[in-house]
């Protein structure tokens, strides 16, 4: 019995029956969709996000940061990105009153995001290694263009 692959879904090498020759004539990371993630939270940047991708069909995750938090090596990936700096939302409160304003090293500074989402400028969007922090709807249209989406 032979299964069906159908293109754009991830495909595991032994979800393949051998000697289908498919794994042979295809470029198996082509068909593995990176997908784009959308972490959230409550704001008007983040309404424009959603909306920049609904109207171009481009579907996404999207995961609300203030309940559910960032993981650690999501958040050392973004920050490979973007830099450490422009994680951090500067311009707010809750960063004026933390701790973590008047740090400068690193691993306590991504340690205290990870425990305080509320720290984060958002909206984070990501897609692969690459990865834009707050509206950035010229970063994404290139994006978009070069078929990185």
């Amino acid at each position: 019995m032979e299964e069906k692959v159908s293109k754009g879904r991830a495909i595991s090498p032994l979800a393949v029956p051998a000697g289908t020759g498919y794994l042979e004539h295809h470029d198996f990371m082509e068909d593995v969709n990176m997908g784009l993630q959308i972490y959230a939270g409550k704001g008007f940047d983040t309404q424009k996000a959603e909306r920049f991708f609904k109207e171009r069909r481009i579907s996404y995750q999207r995961v609300d940061v203030l309940k559910f938090g960032i993981g650690r090596r999501e958040l050392e990936s973004v920050a490979a990105a973007v830099g450490l700096d422009a994680l951090c939302d500067k311009d707010s409160k809750a960063w004026r009153e933390s701790v973590l304003a008047y740090t400068q090293n690193k691993e306590t500074i991504l340690a205290g995001l990870c425990e305080k989402p509320q720290l984060l400028k958002l909206p984070i969007v990501r897609s692969g290694r690459l990865a834009t922090v707050g509206c950035c709807p010229d970063v994404w249209e290139k994006w978009i263009a070069e078929k990185k989406i």
